[in-house]
């Protein structure tokens, strides 16, 4: 079974059981990230974000200054979305990350900003269960899955996380004639590098009983089959 597929617990009727908290996060996780982003949807996030933390017009960072958090948002948070900044600034302000201090104190610098991400990240991890679901039951409990069947599931997946998708759709898309072209192959590459950036500083462990050539093999894998069904 995939590494990345997460069990939660499910209603009576197969459903999951969501609330209002993991709904605004499954949401922020769907949204632009910075990577895609164009440098004005950047920094309208920030400007929304200097008023959330509450800083002044007046001591809003020069444009010499945004274009150094620009960089340096693209730099360490590149798989982060536009909406998960907000959100990470929201939970701040309302006391629900673990941050000693969240006053800005009249200055936004990037040490500020990573301090926030660093506690938004923790607070991601420990709600990530809820957050993105278990592969359907079909996959798990049939001896026998038919093709068509994973598609389908991997249909359900784009819902939620592409990371969820099973890699034996890629198989499935692949000797039906689907393939990427040599631009599409360099692009997810550099996206899938991008990622696992980012989750070996979140789990040291990310590797543990596999190899990383192969958990990236499996990366680029979904994420092909995520673009090809999308399109």
């Amino acid at each position: 079974m995939d590494k990345l597929m997460v069990k939660l617990p499910l209603k009576a009727n197969g459903m999951l059981v969501l609330n209002t908290q993991t709904e605004v996060v499954r949401k922020a996780l769907s949204g632009v990230k910075v990577c895609e982003a164009e440098d004005n949807d950047l920094y309208r996030t920030l400007s929304i974000i200097y008023l959330i933390v509450g800083l002044r017009p007046h001591h809003f960072p020069t444009k010499q200054e945004d274009t150094v958090i620009l960089g340096f948002l693209r730099e360490e948070y590149a798989l982060k979305t536009l909406d998960e900044l907000i959100l990470a600034f929201k939970l701040a302000m309302k006391g629900e990350l673990d941050l000693e201090d969240v006053k800005v104190y009249d200055q936004f610098t990037c040490e500020y900003l990573a301090r926030v991400m660093t506690a938004y990240r923790k607070w991601l991890k420990e709600v990530d269960s809820k957050v993105i679901p278990a592969p359907p039951p079909a996959i798990e409990n049939k001896e026998e899955v038919t093709p068509d069947e994973i598609i389908e599931i991997a249909k359900g997946c784009l819902k939620y996380d592409w990371r969820l998708i099973p890699v034996r759709a890629y198989t499935i898309l692949y000797n039906q004639g689907k393939r990427n072209t040599e631009d599409q192959k360099e692009e997810i590459k550099k996206t899938i590098g991008l990622l696992l950036n980012d989750m070996e500083r979140e789990d040291p462990g990310l590797y543990t009983g596999t190899t990383k050539a192969d958990y990236e093999l499996g990366l680029c894998k979904k994420l092909s089959v995520r673009n090809w069904l999308s399109s």
